[in-house]
């Protein structure tokens, strides 16, 4: 909810065609950052094997740069398509916008992350309450079963003594 609040009022403030570039910046900055991530693990390892000393973010430290080219790409392409449906092509609006689409759309990822990771924990408590749960039923089954024996037992025994002294009294 409180993610589509956030849409909502950016709408609000920007328009329907802002939502949509910020959207698309987001997965599209995520869809090339995961393959550059891969790469740079991948080239880190073959890196440190030949005997250099890099990390990973020595190839991944311009990914940052992501979100404002393709933000910057994306605004563009729509201010295209807009001038040919007439409205007058502004690029100052769109430098002004580059910034503020690409920073919403990493705090807007890291939003969606938190909800996601949220979900998640909220999913492994229950599980895990459900586990402690039957595990305590299983404990309690165990503790009624021993108490059913014990009382079986007992029950057994009173019988056995009253036998007992019965065969002990003598019959006349």
């Amino acid at each position: 909810m409180e993610i589509i609040n956030f849409l909502r009022s950016f709408a609000e403030q920007n328009g329907a065609v802002d939502v949509i570039v910020l959207i698309a910046t987001m997965i599209l900055t995520n869809l090339v950052k995961i393959p550059i991530k891969k790469h740079g693990e991948k080239m880190s390892t073959l890196a440190c094997k030949a005997g250099f000393n890099v990390s990973k973010s020595f190839f991944t430290s311009k990914i940052v740069y992501l979100p404002f080219l393709i933000a910057f790409v994306l605004l563009n392409i729509a201010g295209g398509i807009q001038a040919i449906g007439g409205i007058k092509f502004d690029f100052v609006s769109i430098f002004v916008k580059t910034p503020v689409i690409a920073a919403t759309s990493i705090g807007l990822y890291s939003l969606i992350a938190k909800t996601i990771e949220k979900t998640a924990q909220k999913d492994e408590y229950e599980k895990y309450k459900e586990k402690q749960i039957i595990e305590e039923a299983e404990k309690q089954g165990i503790i009624e079963k021993h108490l059913i024996d014990q009382l079986e037992n007992d029950n057994n025994n009173a019988k056995s003594a009253e036998q007992q002294t019965n065969d002990q009294q003598p019959k006349y």
